[in-house]
Parts: C-alpha cells; sequence; structure tokens
C-alpha cells in the first residue's frame, strides 16, 4: 500500500478501537504492517526494491503524491466525523506512515547501525506482500497471500504460464486479483469511517 491507503486503513482501525491518541499512534503503526501483508498493486509495478527515497523513478513520485493527495482529501471528507478526535486521527496518521519513513529515509541509515534497527528494517522489508520473491521461502506467512493469489489464478486460468504472451497475462491476472482484494480492503474501510458517529 502506499501513503493514502495506509492513511484510511490505519484511521478506520484505529477510530473503531481506540480514544486514546497513545494507543491510535500504535494502531497506526501495527495497521501499516498489517496493511503491507494484506495484497495490493503498488510494490510488484517494479521490478525491483527502492529502499531509499532518492532513488525512486519520478513515476513512483508522481504515484505517491498523487495517491497520498487523494488519501488526505478521503480522510477531510470525514472531517465532520472526526471532530474533537482530531488528536487521534494526527496520531493515527502518524504512526501508519511512520514504517514508511523510518525505512524509505535518510533515518533508515541511522536504524541500521543498531541490531535492533537494522532487524525492524528487515522485518519491515521481509513482511511485505510480493507477488514474486525469490529470497523468500514460500513458507512464510508474508508468503502465503501471494500464494492464494497464485493458486487462485491457477484454478480460473489453467496453463497461463505457458508462453511468453501467456505469462504476461498471467502476472496481469494475479495483479488484477491484487488490486481488487485492496479495492475491497479501502471500500470497507471507507464503509467504516463512513459509520464512526459524528462528534459534536
Amino acid at each position: 500500500m502506499l501513503a493514502g491507503a495506509h492513511l484510511i486503513f490505519g484511521n478506520a482501525l484505529a477510530l473503531s478501537l481506540t480514544e486514546s491518541p497513545v494507543s491510535a499512534l500504535l494502531v497506526g503503526f501495527a495497521s501499516h504492517h498489517l496493511g503491507d501483508l494484506l495484497p495490493h498493486v503498488d510494490s510488484n509495478l517494479w521490478p525491483r526494491d527502492f529502499d531509499d527515497i532518492r532513488d525512486w523513478p519520478r513515476l513512483l513520485w508522481a504515484l505517491l503524491i498523487t495517491e497520498t493527495l487523494i488519501g488526505v482529501l478521503i480522510l477531510l471528507h470525514f472531517a465532520p466525523t472526526f471532530a474533537g478526535r482530531w488528536a487521534l486521527v494526527l496520531a493515527t496518521s502518524f504512526g501508519s506512515l511512520l514504517p514508511d519513513l523510518l525505512s524509505h529515509t535518510p533515518i533508515r541509515y541511522l536504524l541500521k547501525r543498531t541490531t535492533v534497527g537494522q532487524a525492524y528494517l528487515d522485518f519491515h522489508k521481509s513482511f511485505h506482500f510480493r507477488l514474486r520473491s525469490p529470497k523468500r521461502a514460500a513458507t512464510t506467512v508474508a508468503a502465503l497471500p501471494a500464494e492464494l493469489i497464485t493458486a487462485t489464478v491457477d484454478t480460473v486460468h489453467p496453463g497461463a504460464r505457458v508462453g511468453e504472451a501467456d505469462g504476461i497475462s498471467y502476472r496481469w491476472a494475479k495483479l488484477a486479483l491484487a488490486g481488487v482484494i485492496e479495492l475491497f480492503v479501502l471500500v470497507l474501510s471507507l464503509l467504516v469511517l463512513g459509520s464512526l458517529p459524528v462528534s459534536l
């Protein structure tokens, strides 16, 4: 997920679960990793990972900025629900973006100097949905969603892996299914935000 999706998903969870800014920050932080584990499209569009934002291609920057602005505008749409709860929204939003701030900005170089920091960076990178990851064993929890998507596409479209053209359509079929699941999660999050009582 990109930043806008993390903002929506994190706030839907936190505002449903807590009234404490501290716990909202923690729920936002945890929601980022849960969101990363769920099937989504963005991290599967590029052939390699870009750990440092200074290495990001312009297209990725354009996608990130556009998607983040859309996420912020969607959250602002629910502003009447947030009246009196802005501390929760801000804490959740910061928590939901914090893992990527730690992993993709120069802060990562400070973390890499410590054992705990390096362990966290490794965790964040590996505990992430990828349709294909040669470094990850198929038995890990993080690989399970991709394995389920592959099995689903294999069932619906048997033999799609054979031949170059079929191989391309096979990859796009898996991406499309991941996109549908991501969209479902975001729609569910919006329904949760829309069902919250309006604060006075």
